[in-house]
């Protein structure tokens, strides 16, 4: 381990001994995946469309305006992700959502993201102005972007959003743009995702020891699958950890109150992954 990773070790952990968890606050983000199914082949997941699919799961509308009216009735104005494990534009009520979250939660930061092979160009101009931030996927295997990508960045150009894009060849700066293009290669090997990434199945990390850095996820984010059911994180794509039902509480209450929730956050400050399902096979962050 080099100084600055030494370095970062040691600022994460202490940042996450000295979370106060009887006075947590709000989270930081919240992801709502509307549908559990994406039509991308990324080697790196393990949701893509040639690993074994999820039971088929679609939220109802009345559950989404449900999640989002709960948000704002404590004023939420934090960021709201509108995807997770999926590809949001296979849900075709998504321009309606998205507007509905923009109407009743005016000061948070609304993102998605999307692979945009199927999205229409006229819809992401519809979507926009209701978006902080719009991320797009736009993988290859040579480097180049491809001719709907190109397609869609020369008619947001025409729409007046010349200024409003960036294309990016990393992750490393992802902010400063209102649409953010990737060029990203489909075979790219990134976090192990608790172990469940297909081409990294464990930490590689210190000869597939645990990971030494503590994970600040569970203390920041919110994941709501299509069901209502509350996932550990955003690497808990199969929904392996329950923390919650957001059918039956209240998404504040499951955020305070869950028992697992609970559990997990004082087993993560007071021993680190090691112990925990998923994260201990997982080197995110």
């Amino acid at each position: 381990m080099g100084i600055m990773e030494f370095g970062h070790l040691i600022r994460k952990n202490a940042y996450i001994r000295r979370i106060n968890l009887k006075n947590l606050p709000i989270f930081k983000g919240i992801e709502i995946e509307t549908i559990n199914r994406c039509n991308g082949k990324c080697a790196f997941c393990p949701v893509n469309v040639n690993e074994p699919q999820r039971e088929y799961a679609k939220m109802t509308t009345d559950l989404f305006k449900k999640i989002i009216k709960d948000l704002a009735s404590i004023d939420y104005a934090g960021e709201i992700c509108l995807s997770s494990n999926n590809e949001p534009f296979l849900d075709d009520r998504m321009p309606d959502f998205i507007q509905y979250t923009r109407e009743n939660l005016p000061k948070a930061f609304i993102y998605l993201w999307t692979n945009g092979t199927i999205v229409t160009c006229d819809t992401l101009i519809d979507v926009l102005p209701n978006l902080n931030r719009l991320y797009i996927d736009d993988y290859s295997d040579d480097a180049k972007l491809s001719e709907k990508a190109v397609s869609i960045i020369d008619t947001l150009k025409s729409a007046g959003y010349s200024d409003d894009i960036k294309v990016l060849n990393d992750m490393k700066h992802l902010d400063g743009a209102k649409i953010l293009v990737l060029n990203r290669n489909v075979n790219e090997v990134l976090s192990s995702r608790g172990g469940q990434a297909p081409n990294k199945k464990t930490s590689e990390i210190n000869d597939k020891k645990v990971c030494p850095v503590k994970c600040e996820r569970i203390f920041e984010n919110m994941i709501i699958r299509p069901t209502g059911k509350v996932s550990l994180c955003c690497c808990d794509a199969l929904g392996v950890y329950d923390m919650g039902d957001v059918t039956k509480d209240r998404v504040s209450d499951v955020w305070f109150h869950s028992q697992e929730y609970i559990r997990v956050r004082k087993h993560m400050q007071k021993k680190g992954r090691k112990g925990l399902r998923l994260c201990e096979d997982c080197d995110f962050g």
